[in-house]
């Protein structure tokens, strides 16, 4: 293997470590940390791809170790409501040139980030539609950046739902949104041989960041890791505007 393979094996398997382990911990913050990582090196329009792509084992196996907690009512409103934002989000993806993009990306994780560490008000009235809303804007997000998260925890911490379940359903739909972005991809035209490669230099973080994350859960609190993945992304949302 050439050295500078070497050199990209270790910098994605790294950066998907932490995000791993981040995400294994606080429950969400894998995308975020991950993408704000990758486009520093690579153009959004691979990078989210191959995000995608590497997750999807994770993302089961999250699933499977948290099946008990899950709320299938929930979680089919959220699928229900991201089927819908999936392919515009993906075409923004597609579309808009990488400069750009990563500006944007930078500018939104840092908006999303501060948003979420900032509880937002009341619930909303009608947790019915907030859960189809919460669904519709992680699948725009997650089809132009990969993150589908931070609009559901945002809409989640002002719903006030439970913290377990929301945690454990939050894992199943990243899995399934995954599956279904993946094929999207795949259909526009957005997964190439660059793309697979680059998901095979983050297995190994992914492995190393599932194992770190087995062994931190309950020696580190939460709410610890939440502000470092906090304060990881806020660094990289800035790089990315300014670089």
């Amino acid at each position: 293997m050439e050295g500078v393979e070497i050199w990209r094996v270790l910098l994605v398997s790294g950066v998907l470590t932490a995000a791993t382990a981040i995400q294994g911990v606080a429950g969400f913050g894998f995308m975020l940390l991950g993408l704000i990582g990758l486009v520093q090196v690579y153009a959004p329009q691979i990078a989210v791809p191959a995000l995608n792509l590497v997750y999807i084992p994770l993302g089961i196996a999250q699933t499977i170790e948290n099946r008990r907690d899950v709320d299938l009512h929930l979680l089919g409103r959220w699928v229900a409501g991201a089927v819908v934002g999936v392919v515009p989000g993906t075409l923004v993806l597609k579309m808009v040139d990488p400069i750009t993009l990563k500006r944007a990306i930078g500018f939104a994780m840092i908006a999303l980030t501060v948003a979420i560490r900032f509880r937002p008000g009341p619930p909303f009235r009608d947790d019915g539609i907030a859960r189809l809303v919460a669904g519709l804007a992680g699948g725009v997000t997650g089809g132009a950046t990969a993150a589908a998260g931070p609009p559901i925890v945002l809409i989640g911490l002002k719903q006030q739902w439970p913290v377990e379940t929301f945690r454990a359903t939050l894992f199943s739909f990243f899995t399934v949104i995954a599956l279904i972005l993946a094929t999207v991809q795949w259909n526009l035209g957005l997964m190439t041989s660059l793309t697979f490669r680059l998901a095979g230099y983050g297995a190994p973080g992914i492995l190393a960041g599932f194992v770190l994350a087995s062994m931190l859960r309950g020696r580190v609190s939460a709410e610890r890791v939440q502000w470092l993945g906090t304060v990881l992304i806020l660094v990289g949302g800035i790089t990315a505007l300014v670089l």
